[in-house]
C-alpha cells in the first residue's frame, strides 16, 4: 500500500488505513468435502451448565441426562447414467409501481428504475449460476445427461413477459461457459467465434434472447401474483413435466417484487405451484418501501424458503453476500435426491 501527497498538509495529519476481511465461510457453498463419505453420528458431550438443563428422571428415583446426537448422511450416490432435470423459475414484478426511481446520481452507484435495477439483479443471479455449472460438474453434483431448465414469468395484473432456456449439463464445460459469459458480456468476437466452431451457435442464441428479452422488460399496471405464479405452474407442466415424464426432477424459485398482491387469491396459487411444479424450496426478494412484509413472508414460507426485504438495492459488497446466499440455496437444491412414495 502507498501513501503519497504533492504537499505537506499544514498541520500534523494522521492517516488511518484498515483492511476488511469477512468471515471465511459467509455464504461460501464448500463443494468438495461438503458432505461426509460415509454416514457418521457423534455425540455432544454437554457442558456442566448444560447439564442442568437436560435432566431427566428415570425410574427408581435415578437422575440422568439427556444427549445430544448429531448425525450426517452420506452423500447420495448417482449413477453415472441418470437423468436429473432441474429448473429454476423466476416469479417477477413488473407492475406500474416498479417505473418509481431508486438512488440519486452522485449519491448511489444503482440509481434506475425499479423495474431496470431488477433486470440487472435477476441477470446478474442467472450468470452467476452459469458461471458454477463447469464447478458442480466437476464435483459430481450435476452429470452429463442433466437438464437446467430456466423459466422467467414477468407480471403485472397479467403476463408482461415469459420466456425460457433448457440447456443440457453436458454441453456447458468450462470452456464454453467463459467463452458464454465473455460474449454475453458485450460484443466479444474471440468467444463467439470460439462458440461458432464448437457448433454452439444455437446455444449462444438461446442465451442471448434471453437475456434481451429480460433487459427490455418495463413496468406495466397492477399487481396480480397469482396470475404470474398460475402461468408459471402451466410453463412447468408443459415444458417440462410433460416433457421429461418419469424423470427425477427439482425446482427452485425465486419471487421478485416491490409491492404485495393485490389481484386474488395468491396464497392458493403460489400453494399448487409447490405441489404441482416439484418445488424443493423457494425465495423472496423483496425491495422498496411498498413491499407487503406479511404477504412477502407468507409467499417465502409456502415456497418452503425465506425472503430478504429491503428498502433499497442492495449495492456491491451487500449484493455479492446475497447471491453467495441465494447460490447456497441452490445448490442444496441441486443436491436434493427427488423420493416417490406410493402407500396402496
Amino acid at each position: 500500500w502507498c501513501f503519497e501527497r504533492k504537499s505537506l498538509p499544514p498541520k500534523p495529519t494522521l492517516v488511518l488505513a484498515w483492511l476488511s476481511i469477512p468471515d471465511a465461510d459467509d455464504g461460501w457453498e464448500q463443494l468438495q468435502g461438503a458432505l461426509p463419505k460415509a454416514t457418521r453420528a457423534t455425540l455432544l458431550k454437554a457442558t456442566p451448565e448444560d447439564i442442568r438443563l437436560l435432566g431427566v428422571f428415570i425410574p427408581g428415583k435415578q437422575e440422568a441426562h439427556l444427549v445430544r446426537c448429531q448425525i450426517e448422511t452420506e452423500a447420495p450416490q448417482r449413477s453415472p447414467n441418470s437423468v436429473r432435470v432441474h429448473t429454476d423459475i423466476t416469479i417477477s414484478d413488473a407492475s406500474g409501481s416498479t417505473g418509481m426511481t431508486h438512488g440519486r446520481s452522485g449519491q448511489s452507484a444503482l440509481v434506475g428504475t425499479t423495474r431496470e435495477l431488477l433486470n440487472q439483479y435477476e441477470e446478474r443471479r442467472l450468470l452467476k449460476r452459469l458461471e458454477a455449472i463447469p464447478k458442480l460438474r466437476e464435483a459430481g453434483v450435476l452429470l452429463e445427461n442433466d437438464i437446467w431448465n430456466q423459466i422467467f414469468v414477468i407480471f403485472d395484473h397479467g403476463i408482461r413477459k415469459e420466456f425460457g432456456i433448457e440447456s443440457s449439463v453436458g454441453q456447458l464445460d468450462a470452456a464454453t461457459v467463459a467463452n458464454l459469459l465473455r460474449a454475453l458480456a458485450g460484443s466479444d468476437a474471440t468467444s463467439e467465434s470460439a462458440l461458432q466452431q464448437a457448433g454452439k451457435s444455437v446455444l449462444l442464441d438461446k442465451w442471448r434472447q434471453a437475456l434481451n428479452n429480460l433487459r427490455t422488460t418495463t413496468p406495466g399496471g397492477a399487481t396480480s401474483f397469482v396470475e404470474g405464479t398460475k402461468r408459471a405452474k402451466q410453463r412447468y407442466l408443459e415444458e417440462v413435466a410433460n416433457k421429461h415424464r418419469g424423470k427425477a426432477c427439482t425446482t427452485y424459485v425465486n419471487f421478485d417484487t416491490d409491492g404485495g398482491n393485490n389481484c386474488g387469491p395468491c396464497y392458493a396459487a403460489i400453494s399448487a405451484l409447490v405441489v404441482e411444479a416439484d418445488v424443493v424450496q423457494g425465495h423472496v426478494t423483496g425491495v422498496g418501501a411498498w413491499v407487503d412484509q406479511d404477504c412477502a413472508s407468507r409467499v417465502a414460507k409456502l415456497l418452503k424458503g425465506t425472503a430478504s426485504l429491503t428498502l433499497s438495492f442492495p449495492e456491491q459488497a451487500e449484493a455479492d453476500k446475497m447471491f453467495r446466499q441465494d447460490l447456497s440455496r441452490w445448490i442444496k437444491v441441486l443436491r436434493t435426491t427427488p423420493v416417490n412414495v406410493t402407500i396402496c
